[in-house]
């Protein structure tokens, strides 16, 4: 669950960072994953 929070917290920095960006490209690799 730990891990799950941490990852959450990186994708919101990339968010601030990078705005909405970061979460398109979350969405897309993680689309590709089979």
């Amino acid at each position: 669950m730990d891990e799950v929070l941490v990852m959450l917290a990186q994708i919101r920095q990339e968010l601030y960072a990078r705005k909405y960006h970061a979460l398109f490209d979350f969405h897309v690799v993680y689309g590709q994953k089979p």
